[in-house]
């Protein structure tokens, strides 16, 4: 075929791309879409709810922190859960996009308003400092542990409210600064003491994603995906009793306190993921609590 017939095959393609949209775009009067945000005003390190009403034959699009998001459908309501990054200060923007075809009809500029967290710093003693060296960290084995907590799953495997995995208490809260001269970063989950081998509980259903042991950092760890971008991570483990692919409830054990990777003494780090950020998972919990049944479905499909 020549490059003159291809061209022409393009063209009429688009032609009547365009003309379907044009007769949707006829039978379909173009209301406003309206969104919906809950809480109205979350905090840095935290996460919340973005609500989209409108046409079953429309697609949206999210733009949030310069990543892109699709959210998912309940009948007429679209739902996704998105993070706000640590640091975040006043607000935070969010694009909301109304597609058609893959052609933009009308677009929503937010501006939510963030509440500022207070960042704490501790600094890094030296045995500290000289453990990380002694075990320094494997690329690899980061990689996967970023990757796994970044899982996409279409299906909504938990329920409301999520649960804490110990009864015990939190020694070290999220976003801690630690400094170091040699190290230096963000605590990004908590750290909950407890003797070894209290038995570890799952935060909320799904499905295992990450089972290993042996990493430096982590030590023994499970990652557990509970669909539409939450995860929650357990670290530093004596035991673990789940593989690869095993479904979990919650409440189930999943595994036993330790002190592997990188710990001083045995303690469960907890992490709580959205989207592939940490998020606080103290709030997290908090925030299913209070999440009302009207914005909290059984089951919702990705709106594609």
């Amino acid at each position: 075929m020549s490059k003159k017939a291809i061209l022409s095959k393009i063209l009429d393609m688009t032609r009547l791309k365009l003309i379907f949209v044009f007769f949707l775009l006829s039978a379909v009067p173009l209301y406003p879409f309206e969104t919906e945000i809950y809480p109205e005003k979350p905090k840095a390190g935290t996460g919340f709810l973005l609500l989209i009403r409108g046409s079953n034959l429309f697609s949206y699009e999210i733009t949030c922190g310069r990543k892109k998001y699709a959210p998912y459908r309940r009948d007429r309501i679209l739902e996704i859960f998105l993070p706000i990054p640590i640091g975040a200060q006043d607000t935070l923007s969010i694009l909301v996009k109304k597609q058609l075809a893959g052609i933009t009809l009308s677009r929503k500029l937010i501006d939510l308003p963030v509440e500022k967290r207070e960042i704490k710093t501790v600094y890094l003693r030296q045995k500290d400092e000289a453990m990380r060296q002694k075990e320094p960290a494997v690329e690899e084995q980061q990689s996967l542990f970023l990757s796994a907590v970044a899982t996409q799953t279409l299906e909504r495997r938990w329920e409301a409210p999520f649960i804490q995995p110990l009864d015990s208490p939190v020694t070290t809260p999220f976003a801690l600064y630690r400094k170091g001269k040699l190290y230096s970063y963000y605590h990004k989950g908590i750290d909950i003491a407890a003797p070894r081998g209290t038995p570890v509980k799952s935060a909320n259903s799904g499905s295992v994603v990450l089972s290993e042991t042996g990493f430096n950092i982590y030590g023994s760890l499970i990652v557990i995906d509970h669909g539409q971008g939450i995860l929650s991570s357990y670290l530093h483990l004596e035991k673990i009793f789940k593989k690869n692919g095993d479904t979990v409830e919650k409440g189930e054990i999943i595994g036993e306190v330790g002190s592997s990777g990188w710990a001083t003494g045995p303690h469960l780090h907890m992490g709580l993921h959205i989207q592939g950020t940490s998020v606080d998972p103290i709030a997290w919990t908090e925030f299913t609590e209070t999440l009302p049944a009207s914005k909290s479905p059984e089951k919702s499909e990705p709106a594609h």
